[in-house]
């Protein structure tokens, strides 16, 4: 028997599984190649029952690198090998059914010393993906790549890692952070098409990944693809992995909707996500004008206070809204809506635009003198303010 060169490489298994109608057990076939895509003869893998169920086959690959053995018993089997190109580094294994769903899937790196198991189903139609690192010294151990990868990534070099990422994540499909990886570069070069197939396997084997489904929908908002977005978005909160990120999600989803023109869906996310995080002054901000745009002012005013209790808030939805209804000479309400602003603001510039519009709003209404009182306010807390020039024309100079 031939022992694999060690200059072989990383060595793909793909064992397939299918119900033999006139036999007792399943069929196992397949081949084993490594990743220059040429077959490795002469191999041998012991499959050793765990218990009383199984039997022990053993297999070994013919010059083509190919084999069949029929009537396995489906059970539980040790993986055993004893080939020096089989190293304790990046062995990893998934067995998948022809619906794609994983009927087995190794834990993490197998270790030939700790007799990992596979488990072979009885329901047939199984495709078995061994992807095996090389040894040491033949060429750059594939667990040494995906963190030199990572780093390229965080550094910003997505062009420098694109290829070794397509790469790795070829050979071990079934490593989400890698998939992950792969995707972010591809979108972040402007490859959607690409990156979604990638996130999508990041998902499908870590469904619990945080950041995923809400790098695909960020991108895809950027291009204008909004109901796809809209449906990574939702994703990213219903699975919940990472509050942070699912509130990130909330709130682009929120913007989405807002851009959409569904204001209903729209407020009730901004409501969900204000809810969260009473300091996103973004969110409060985008969730009074909503409110404010529907007629509900105390329902807007009380999202403000909320804010303000939080030690920060934006009143500009209060006094947009007020500006509204003093163009339209509707000033009850205008004057409302600027007491409510002055009220709630925090900074001087802030409560210098609140005193501009209400004095204005009041001198208009007939109430002269409160309004010129506020009027010299707003000069003294900012002399050269937005709105220092008609505080100035209204108080004669």
């Amino acid at each position: 028997m031939r022992t694999p060169s060690l200059r072989l490489g990383l060595l793909i298994f793909g064992l397939a599984l299918s119900a033999d109608a006139f036999a007792e057990g399943v069929r196992v076939t397949g081949t084993i190649r490594d990743t220059n895509d040429a077959p490795v003869a002469d191999l041998t893998i012991d499959l050793v029952p765990v218990d009383y169920r199984g039997q022990r086959v053993t297999i070994q690959t013919d010059a083509d690198g190919t084999f069949r053995r029929e009537a396995v018993v489906p059970a539980e089997y040790y993986l055993r090998w004893t080939t020096d190109a089989w190293r304790r580094h990046g062995v990893e294994a998934i067995a998948r059914r022809t619906d794609g769903s994983v009927a087995w899937e190794s834990a993490g790196p197998l270790d030939p010393a700790e007799d990992p198991v596979w488990s072979i189903p009885d329901d047939g139609n199984v495709f078995l993906w061994m992807t095996v690192a090389p040894a040491e010294g033949t060429a750059e151990p594939y667990v040494a790549r995906l963190p030199r990868l990572t780093a390229l990534v965080q550094q910003g070099r997505c062009d420098e890692a694109l290829d070794g990422l397509a790469a790795y994540a070829d050979v071990f499909v079934a490593n989400a952070r890698a998939q992950y990886l792969l995707g972010y570069c591809r979108a972040n070069g402007g490859d959607l098409d690409g990156a979604l197939p990638a996130l999508e396997r990041a998902l499908e084997f870590a469904p619990k990944m945080p950041g995923v489904a809400l790098l695909a929908g960020q991108a895809l908002m950027s291009a204008d693809r909004t109901e796809e977005a809209a449906a990574w978005l939702r994703r990213e909160i219903d699975a919940d992995a990472d509050p942070d990120l699912a509130l990130e999600a909330l709130v682009a989803l929120a913007f989405l909707e807002r851009d959409a023109g569904h204001d209903d869906a729209a407020l009730a996310a901004f409501q969900k996500a204000a809810f969260l995080d009473p300091e996103r002054t973004d969110v409060v901000q985008e969730l009074a004008g909503l409110l404010l745009a529907r007629g509900e002012t105390d329902r807007a005013v009380e999202a403000l206070e909320e804010a303000a209790a939080e030690g920060r808030v934006d009143v500009a939805p209060l006094l947009n809204a007020g500006i509204e209804h003093f163009n339209a000479k509707t000033y009850a309400d205008a004057e409302t809506l600027f007491s409510h602003a002055l009220r709630l603001a925090t900074d001087d510039e802030a409560k210098a635009n609140a005193h501009a519009l209400l004095g204005r709003t009041q001198v208009a209404a007939g109430k002269t003198d409160e309004g010129l009182g506020h009027l010299r306010t707003s000069l003294m807390l900012s002399p050269s303010g937005k709105f220092s020039s008609f505080c100035r024309e209204l108080l004669g100079g």
